[in-house]
């Protein structure tokens, strides 16, 4: 892995965002030997390890080719930034062999920071609404 970063919905390199934003994971990976079909995935952890999401190409239905040494190439995972207030961590994963040889990992590459109003607990926000009814019984 060469390069893990994030982008905002403008294509801005940040590592802020206000929650409900749209976002991009973009990481690049250059080959040290031939991988038929490598899988590249990322990740977000909350600042105390707990593991938020988890997915990757395999997950989400890309199909890689033979990568040779020296070839690299950059997995763009777009996304919604659907968190509550706080500061996550996000890493990025080489496999090959259906998730059984890690080529490389990186756990904490990026540090994001994550606002928002809404300000109640849990981890993330699903945008909730409530409809409220007079009812006759």
């Amino acid at each position: 892995i060469i390069a893990i970063e994030l982008y905002n919905g403008q294509g801005l390199a940040t590592t802020t965002f206000q929650s409900g934003d749209s976002a991009e994971a973009r990481v690049r990976v250059r080959f040290n030997q031939d991988v038929n079909a490598p899988e590249i995935g990322f990740f977000i952890h909350r600042h105390d390890s707990l593991l938020v999401m988890s997915t990757g190409s395999r997950d989400l239905g890309a199909k890689l080719p033979i990568f040779h040494a020296g070839d690299v190439l950059e997995a763009v995972f777009p996304f919604q930034v659907n968190l509550l207030n706080g500061i996550y961590h996000m890493g990025a994963e080489v496999r090959s062999g259906g998730f059984k040889k890690y080529l490389d990992q990186i756990v904490r590459a990026v540090t994001l920071q994550v606002h928002e109003d809404y300000a109640h607990g849990g981890l993330v926000h699903l945008h909730p609404r409530c409809i409220v009814k007079r009812v006759d019984m």
